[in-house]
């Protein structure tokens, strides 16, 4: 699966769960960007990550004023299906970016090879779905490009070959470069694998 607009791209690689989701949605300054990876080995999973990206589309569309809002519709929604999964959230307006994150996916801005991971004091567990505590990120300027990801793509890739992909090209080249790393001889993927990349966006300036 694979989507893609002038700055901001995405790839989903499935390996057996299919349980990964990542997608954008515009708004009138920018764009909501969000990826989960489903927990628990069954079909659950993926429809507890499906709750993530509708709440990232709401979040787009105005029915919350905050990252956080969202996060709670989802956890309460989750909760009641009774499964779990990861989260990152990501609004980008202006130059500006801000979100939250649940579990061990990631959200990298990448610039050469720097990498400041916005999700490094994330919590782990629990879940959304099992009394999660999003912690939030911001940074006043988009210096470089963001990569959110689920442990598909950063547990099997080295983070330097991880970042060195990231500038492959537009958007779509680099997105389609960089969910491709974890690929085996074998020619399948030891894990599902979500990847989205956005250049820096200003809709006001034109940038």
């Amino acid at each position: 699966m694979s989507g893609v607009n002038s700055s901001v791209a995405l790839e989903i690689r499935d390996g057996e769960l299919r349980q990964d989701r990542a997608a954008w949605f515009p708004t009138q300054r920018g764009w909501v960007a969000v990826v989960a990876d489903g927990a628990g080995g069954t079909g659950e999973g993926g429809r507890c990550a499906d709750l993530v990206v509708s709440a990232a589309r709401d979040l787009a569309d105005g029915k919350y004023t905050s990252v956080l809002e969202a996060f709670s519709a989802m956890e309460d929604a989750a909760f009641q299906m009774g499964s779990l999964t990861t989260a990152i959230i990501v609004k980008l307006e202006g130059r500006s970016i801000s979100g939250a994150s649940v579990g061990d996916s990631v959200a990298w801005v990448i610039r050469g090879d720097l990498v400041d991971d916005l999700t490094q004091n994330q919590k782990r567990k629990p879940l959304v779905g099992d009394g999660s505590r999003p912690v939030e990120f911001h940074r006043s300027h988009l210096n470089g490009r963001l990569m959110l990801a689920t442990d598909g793509l950063v547990n099997y890739s080295a983070s330097k070959e991880i970042a060195a992909a990231c500038w492959v090209g537009d958007v779509s080249e680099a997105a389609s470069t960089v969910v491709e790393l974890p690929r085996l001889p074998s020619d399948t993927f030891p894990d599902d694998v979500a990847v989205i990349v956005v250049d820096q966006i200003d809709r006001n300036s034109g940038d």
